[in-house]
Formats: C-alpha cells, structure tokens, sequence
C-alpha cells in the first residue's frame, strides 16, 4: 500500500510540473498575435498589465537599435494611443512618447514623437532624446491600433529592459530538476521492486527532458541577444557533450550487459556442480 501511495505522489508531482509549464507557456498570448503590416516579425513580446495592450520588441546589439511594436485592442472608440519610455527615470516627466492619433471624421492616421517634460502635457510632436529612425501607426478593423517605432537607446537602458524574458522557462527548469532530486532521494524502489521500471522511464525522461530545455534556454538567450559568434560557439560544444554523453552511456550498457552474462554464466555453473554431486 505504501508503494502505492508512493506511485501516486510521483505521479501527481509529474503532472504538476506539466501545468506549471503549460501555464507559463500561455501567460503570454501576445505571442499568438502575428498580424503586423508587411510580415513584420518581433523575438519577443510581453502583455502589459493594463489598457488591453502589448509590447513586442526586437533588440540589434551591432547597433543599439530597438524595434517596437505598441498593439492597443479595442481601440475603436480611441482617437489616439501612447507609448513612452523614460532613459532616465520612472516618473512620467522627461518620458519620450510615441503617439498614434486617428481622424474618426476620414479615418486618416497620424503618427509622431512627443517628448514630456512635465504632467502637464498636450503631447505636442517633437524631438525625442534619443535618435529616432522611422515611426508609424496601422489601424485594422477589428479595433486594434498598432504604433512601430526605431529607435537607439543608451547600452544599460536596452539591457535594462531586455534581460527578462525567460522568466517561465527558469521556472520550469527549477521546478523539473528539484522533482528529479525528490524522487531520487525519496521515492526510488529497489532493483527489484516491480515499479522500478516506472522510476527508470520516468528518471531518463525529466532528466533529459531537462537538459533539452536548458539548452533551449540558452538559444533563446544567444539569439534574442544577437550574438550569432556564440551560437555557432555553443552548438559546437552541445555537440561535443552529447556524443561523450552518448559513448558514456553506450559503455554502460555493455558493461552492463557483459555484468549480466557473467552472472547467468555464474549461476548456470553453480547448478553443473550442485547437479554433479547430488547422487
């Protein structure tokens, strides 16, 4: 009854983990939306807590350069839309801003950059203070509202905000490796318990499965960063470890196999003898 109940933990830590991933991996439904003019595609993407907005982004660190996309949904009955950033502060003074304003009389579309300098602001168009490559603005019928802005901003600020999105994925990999440390610590049967299959599969699947998304990881990390030199750098050494780890294993089968020969050897020379003495 106790291995049951053992069984049935295991099973339940498992399939919790499967949710914690399945959960981190919807949290952001920004990712599902690809409907950008000319097939504009971004590397990532975050759904901001207020206003039915996101913010998709992607980073060139040759030369500093961001490109932005701010998606307001259900902007029908909005003349205008905003997005800021503040190099400098947290504060809505010294915010550069892009504005997105629609003419409801003929549904023209005006796009442009206003810098704030105080709370008291009619969002007049002016220079940012940083350099600005090209801005625009989309408005599609189902109400969304999109502003696409370039820009360069200070080395620390592009870090400062692009060094977090593989916060699901870290969790996940937290959570996989402690239940592979839980289960071998507390819930692994003897060799001959008849659930000691059950353990092995499940110990080879978290355990690799692990190790795959830890890779993932790091490519995800290496191309939102851009650093190709690294990737061809890293694929070459996941390459390396997997054929090590790929002969390590090998080894250990055929040792393991040859084990069990001479132990059936063994067995079957011990029964030659008991036979040659009984009279």
């Amino acid at each position: 009854m106790a291995s049951i109940h053992k069984l049935a933990l295991l099973l339940s830590l498992f399939i919790i983990s499967i949710i914690t991933a399945a959960t981190c991996s919807s949290d952001e439904p920004c990712k599902s939306f690809m409907n950008f003019p000319n097939n504009a595609k971004y590397a990532t993407c975050k759904d901001l807590p207020v206003l039915d907005s996101s913010l998709h982004w992607n980073y060139h660190q040759s030369s500093s350069r961001v490109d932005v996309a701010f998606k307001k949904s259900n902007a029908k009955d909005s003349s205008w839309i905003a997005w800021a950033v503040n190099p400098t502060s947290q504060g809505m003074a010294g915010s550069q801003a892009f504005i997105a304003f629609r003419n409801s009389s003929d549904a023209t579309l005006r796009s442009y950059t206003s810098p704030i300098t105080g709370y008291h602001t009619f969002l007049q168009q002016g220079s940012l203070s940083f350099p600005v490559y090209a801005v625009s603005a989309s408005y599609h019928s189902n109400g969304d509202m999109i502003i696409f802005a370039s820009f360069k901003l200070p080395e620390k600020q592009v870090h400062k905000h692009h060094h977090s999105p593989h916060g699901c994925i870290g969790i996940t990999l937290i959570c996989l490796a402690s239940l592979q440390v839980l289960v071998a610590v507390f819930f692994r049967p003897k060799k001959d318990h008849k659930y000691r299959i059950f353990w092995n599969m499940f110990h080879y699947v978290v355990g690799y499965g692990t190790i795959g998304l830890a890779i993932w990881n790091v490519f995800k990390g290496i191309d939102i960063m851009e650093e190709r030199k690294w990737r061809s750098v890293y694929l070459a050494l996941v390459i390396c470890l997997a054929v090590i780890a790929f002969v390590l294993e090998l080894v250990t089968w055929i040792l393991l196999c040859i084990k069990r020969k001479v132990n059936n050897h063994d067995e079957d020379q011990l029964d030659d003898d008991v036979d040659q003495r009984i009279p």
